[in-house]
């Protein structure tokens, strides 16, 4: 099995109108450089349960979750799900995909080993759903922060999973460490299955002097941004995206997969 093609993605959006408006300027979609836009949408064990977090402006209401994504070809769309109760994710990523519709394309998994056995099961009813597992601050803790440990509970989910994403951020803004974020890519880039993205604190002022390094290195990495992409108020700033998409797409230019 080959590697995903890999995405420049941005996580947040709350209506289609928002992907809509990032979908107009066609220079600045990752397709150019041989990409897909990954468009994150936010869902919680929470509000799944119709109950508002601390980030309303973030995370829709579940009656909303059905009119967010396209059918645009260039797109990867992933509900980014979050539980506090592990033992029900095969049941929850189910109730999503019927609220999400037939343009969900998979799950981004934001918690820390979530059992594999769910993915499977998942995947016996949408073989050609998509994976993402997060490798946050949670995950790497579990494992005592010891890389050989994370490798191997990485490679136990073989191809249960089509991606991981280190992330010592969720969507908090913290600044992603370039260096220790390209010793981890270097662990796990030889995987022939597995893509590999990364994410923290990216930013349309930042993102070029984080990554250009892993790039250069590693050209079918995958990238995400979401907390420096907010506004003041709290919801998607589109122009922030903008600006984000204008300074990530000359990162790969030359670098196509």
């Amino acid at each position: 099995m080959n590697k995903k093609t890999p995405y420049i993605g941005v996580t947040g959006f709350m209506n289609q109108g928002q992907v809509e408006i990032v979908l107009k300027n066609r220079n600045t979609h990752p397709s150019i450089v041989g990409r897909r836009l990954m468009v994150g949408v936010l869902v919680s064990s929470k509000t799944l349960q119709g109950i508002q977090n601390k980030w309303p402006l973030r995370y829709p209401k579940m009656t909303d979750l059905g009119s967010i994504f396209t059918n645009d070809e260039g797109c990867l769309n992933l509900v980014h799900f979050s539980s506090d109760n592990p033992t029900n994710l095969f049941d929850d990523l189910m109730q999503i995909t019927q609220l999400a519709g037939e343009n969900l394309h998979g799950f981004q998994l934001n918690m820390a080993w979530p059992d594999k056995e769910h993915l499977l099961r998942y995947k016996e009813k949408y073989p050609n759903a998509e994976f993402v597992l997060q490798v946050g601050h949670e995950a790497f803790s579990q494992k005592g922060n010891d890389l050989t440990q994370i490798y191997q509970a990485v490679l136990g989910y073989d191809r249960a999973i089509d991606h991981i994403l280190l992330d010592m951020s969720g969507g908090r803004g913290l600044d992603l460490d370039h260096q220790k974020i390209g010793s981890l890519v270097s662990e796990f880039s030889p995987i022939s299955y597995l893509g590999v993205g990364v994410a923290g604190g990216l930013s349309p002022e930042n993102v070029q002097q984080k990554l250009l390094d892993i790039v250069n290195q590693y050209p079918d990495i995958s990238t995400d941004a979401e907390g420096k992409l907010q506004a003041a108020h709290g919801g998607l700033d589109l122009s922030e995206v903008r600006k984000y998409l204008e300074a990530s797409i000359p990162l790969f230019q030359g670098v196509r997969v």
